[in-house]
């Protein structure tokens, strides 16, 4: 660690790189396994769109085993790296981890965000118009609101999220193996 910590920063990222790239080449076949390993070492790398692949991916790969923090984690690393009109999909993501863990506030923060980004992007890249986040939001706002008396059953343990923007619902009923998706 004091040997890593005595590199030049230019030269750590050029090692970390090198390290992605012997991994990509090493595990062509199964980069699915070592996806959150590439993240690393491509984030601590200045290859942007190294970058961007691989915390897209890692998002995607946590957001599907709920590793809901570490998604978040990953797509928060991954919007500085887009133009506006592209973070729609990532934004749309954390909004709906966001929901499904009962952050409430948080999700509606950046579905508001959201909204505002439609207004300044290019129309041709934002796949939703201001209308669609404007009700997407509408609707939000009616669940969040009644979310704990509606869909929270304590003396079962288990609980039901409601997804909004389009993304579909999501119902849970034991543990995360047991959860499957509703449209």
């Amino acid at each position: 660690e004091v040997a890593y910590e005595s590199l030049a920063l230019a030269t750590r990222a050029r090692l970390h790189e090198q390290i992605g790239a012997y991994l990509e080449r090493t595990y062509a076949d199964d980069l699915g396994r070592w996806v959150n390993l590439l993240a690393h070492h491509y984030g601590e790398s200045e290859n942007g769109a190294k970058q961007r692949e691989y915390f897209w991916r890692a998002g995607e790969a946590a957001q599907t085993t709920y590793a809901n923090d570490a998604a978040l984690s990953y797509y928060g690393r991954l919007l500085p790296l887009l133009e506006p009109g592209e973070q729609t999909p990532i934004l749309l993501r954390m909004g709906t981890i966001l929901q499904l863990t009962g952050r409430w506030a948080d999700a509606e923060a950046l579905y508001r965000s959201l909204l505002a980004l439609t207004t300044r992007a290019d129309p041709v890249k934002v796949p939703l118009t201001r209308d669609d986040l404007s009700a997407a939001i509408a609707i939000f706002i009616l669940v969040s609101a009644t979310a704990d008396a509606t869909f929270s059953d304590v003396s079962t343990g288990s609980r039901r999220s409601t997804s909004i923007c389009g993304t579909g619902g999501w119902r849970s009923r034991g543990p995360p193996t047991a959860r499957s998706r509703r449209f």
